[in-house]
């Protein structure tokens, strides 16, 4: 599906490539099939816009919301990062 987006500049680009539909996994992750294999819409996401995460690093959905893979809920962090941000979200207990 081709289509037009318009630039930074103010100047129209003709992407060409398709629209991709995610479906919520049985944990609640959105995630999209790309040539028979899935990916994590939110790892897809911070992968684009901010590069490889280092090592021991995790994904962390600031607001812990899984559905939401918008950039600002998305960052890199540490294991105990993702924690704190649980509890900072009262989501404490078991996913």
């Amino acid at each position: 599906m081709d289509r037009v987006v318009i630039r930074s500049n103010g100047r129209p680009m003709t992407c060409k490539g398709r629209i991709l539909n995610p479906s919520a996994n049985r944990n609640g992750y959105l995630q999209v099939e790309i040539y028979g294999k899935h990916y994590y819409v939110h790892r897809l996401v911070l992968l684009v816009f901010c590069g490889k995460k280092k090592p021991r690093q995790e994904t962390r959905h600031l607001n812990d919301v899984k559905s939401n893979c918008k950039l600002y809920n998305l960052k890199y962090g540490s294991y105990k990062d993702n924690h704190n941000d649980r509890i900072k979200n009262n989501r404490n207990g078991l996913w």
